[in-house]
């Protein structure tokens, strides 16, 4: 599962991996090969097309409807989403956790991404990320739409 993250994602995802209590095994597992498999961005590259922590992502599972959450831990102080709770419509926004199957195969894909997604249940779907909205400088700004991989 080819991915980019940040080094704030990476960190944040190599802090989940020493929890406690610890992550489900098989969630855990999965994980360990987001990080091991992660492509590392550049710390300047503020404006890259990879969904991060605090990005409001619109995706799909197994080719279904789309659906539209914030990608992150719900239980976090509101401050890790910079900006969340003067966004319009934000309480009515839902939270893509980040401890989740679907949550950790988001993080690090770009727009019109396609991956393998493991469950619970050991069965394996699809997950699109179709969009990325990502918080910047006080305005909500869409990402740039990527060709089709």
């Amino acid at each position: 599962m080819t991915s980019c993250l940040c080094a704030k994602d990476f960190t944040r995802l190599e802090k989940m991996r020493h929890e406690t209590p610890p992550l489900d095994v098989l969630l855990g597992r999965l994980l360990c090969t987001k990080l091991a498999d992660a492509r590392l961005l550049d710390d300047m590259d503020d404006g890259h097309l990879y969904a991060a922590v605090g990005d409001i992502i619109s995706y799909s599972l197994n080719n279904g409807p789309m659906q539209t959450a914030r990608l992150g831990i719900p239980t976090a102080p509101q401050s890790q989403f910079e900006g969340a709770p003067n966004e319009p419509g934000a309480k009515d926004l839902t939270y893509l956790d980040l401890r989740s199957f679907v949550g950790i195969t988001v993080i690090g894909l770009k727009p019109n991404q396609h991956a393998k997604l493991l469950s619970s249940d050991c069965t394996v779907g699809t997950l699109t990320l179709h969009d990325i909205n990502r918080r910047s400088g006080g305005d909500s700004t869409p990402m740039p739409k990527t060709p089709p991989l």
